[in-house]
């Protein structure tokens, strides 16, 4: 019996050993249904969460669980080319602003974040202590507040800064963990919350913030293993396994065009134009036993036939030579007739 971890659909296990009841498919995961059975290949099973960044994801037809998470590859554009992809989201400050403080927010420029993050107290660091030049753009996320209302939530403090005709706000969130001997409070990239600049926000041309850091989108990926120029045709990007998620109407690996495909050999998709090869590539060990076995049948009949016909044919070439040897001593035997027999006759 196969042991099932985790088993969650009661039914589906046997409650003393956790182990899947006779003839029972699956026992747990977001691609078994209620009935133990595994869903279809191509069954959505995880919904994408950033319309650029982000990827669906379906059921493979043979697991029960869905397939680990596919979104853009860190440092690919969003936000028409103004933002970059990270973890499967398109990272802005206006974004990360209308989430902390409110809708009407928006990212504070960069006169603000100078003048906050080099501070190193706990309204404006990057961690430990006040952001160098490179890095002000990657330490406490500053915003712009158009109104003359104060900001007030439970738990957050927040200062008030006049930059150039610009009203300028950072934050300090109040965790109720003791907070480090620093001037900060802080330390570790480790210890950043909301009121922090997120990875992979960007901090200037073809660069974004990693860990207080302002590093070069170039050095994040290696463009051998994925290029959507050369390996996706342009007609798709790379995704976080280094292969292509293609637009649709193009099909993965390489983005070739088919109506209808789309995706990557990540996401579980199955498409009517996936090749036979991709499927059996992709096969359960079960099936793919079954494969080998019926592709190994004809091939051993053949051999045998083969093996059975060349000894007949070997017995036919045997007899023959028996009966020419035994011709050949014949004939022998009536010329070695002794002359005073022939005299007599």
């Amino acid at each position: 019996m196969v042991v099932s971890k985790n088993c969650t659909h009661k039914t589906c296990c046997e409650a003393t050993s956790c182990r899947l009841k006779h003839e029972k498919q699956c026992g747990s995961g977001e691609c078994c249904t209620n009935d133990c059975k595994l869903k279809p290949g191509g069954t959505l099973c995880r919904k994408a969460i950033d319309a650029e960044c982000d990827f669906t994801d379906y059921c493979n037809g043979y697991a029960p669980h869905c397939v680990p998470d596919t979104f853009a590859r860190n440092g690919q554009s969003c936000h028409s080319g103004e933002a970059h992809c990270f973890e499967g989201r398109c990272r802005t400050f206006d974004k990360q602003c209308k989430t902390l403080i409110g809708k009407d927010s928006r990212g504070a420029p960069f006169d603000c974040f100078e003048e906050i993050n080099s501070e190193g107290d706990r309204f404006g660091n990057c961690g430990r202590s006040y952001c160098t030049f490179s890095e002000t753009l990657c330490g406490k996320l500053v915003c712009s507040w158009p109104h003359k209302a104060l900001i007030s939530q439970a738990n957050l403090s927040v200062i008030y800064a006049h930059v150039r005709d610009e009203i300028c706000v950072s934050t300090y969130l109040d965790t109720g963990k003791i907070p480090r001997n620093t001037k900060s409070t802080y330390e570790t990239p480790e210890e950043r919350d909301q009121t922090f600049v997120e990875d992979g926000s960007t901090c200037g041309p073809e660069m974004i913030c990693v860990r207080f850091r302002c590093l070069e989108v170039k050095h994040l990926f290696d463009e051998s293993l994925c290029n959507s120029a050369t390996h996706c045709q342009s007609r798709g990007i790379c995704n976080n396994f280094h292969h292509c998620h293609c637009d649709k109407g193009f099909a993965p690996p390489n983005c070739t065009e088919l109506k209808g495909e789309f995706g990557s050999i990540d996401d579980g998709h199955r498409g009517t134009g996936r090749s036979l090869l991709d499927r059996r590539s992709t096969a359960p060990p079960k099936r793919q036993y079954q494969l080998i076995f019926y592709i190994s049948l004809p091939v051993l009949i053949i051999a045998a036939a083969v093996l059975i016909k060349r000894d007949k044919i070997r017995e036919l070439c045997h007899r023959g030579e028996t009966e020419s040897e035994r011709s050949t001593s014949e004939e022998s035997s009536n010329d070695d007739l002794s002359p005073s027999e022939s005299n007599s006759i």
